[in-house]
């Protein structure tokens, strides 16, 4: 008996550990789940999302010893494949959002802050010019 025990407490450890690195490892954010994360980039903190009337509004921030020019190129290329259209160096936008990009430089570490929101009333949408 104390074998299946101890058994059945390994098998869940190693699935709770593979399941964990799964999730780690997907490649996107876990709050803004339609954004990828760049190789070398970890999503930090809970991060905010909630939905308005006029749209999703959400912010996370990543970290990474990467540098700024690593990260715009990523998402330069990256995100038109997923219908993203670049304005500026920092910010896409598709359909009725904007996709933002901050930066701040903390020693060997960058830190990336991602915020989406609801284009502005009036904003056209480079498919609506």
């Amino acid at each position: 008996m104390r074998f299946v025990v101890v058994l059945c407490l390994a098998v869940s450890i190693a699935l709770f550990s593979a399941s964990g690195s799964r999730a780690e490892s997907s490649g996107f954010s876990a709050v803004i789940e339609d954004l990828p994360l760049m190789e070398g980039l970890e999503e930090v903190g809970d991060g905010v999302e909630f939905s308005t009337p006029d749209g999703r509004l959400a912010e996370i921030f990543a970290e990474g010893s990467v540098s700024q020019a690593e990260v715009v190129k990523f998402y330069a290329s990256t995100l038109p494949q997923l219908g993203w259209v670049k304005e500026t160096t920092d910010m896409f936008v598709r359909e009725d959002e904007s996709l933002s990009l901050a930066f701040e430089q903390m020693g060997n570490t960058l830190r990336v802050r991602f915020t989406l929101a609801p284009l502005a009333s009036g904003q056209k949408t480079p498919l609506k010019k």
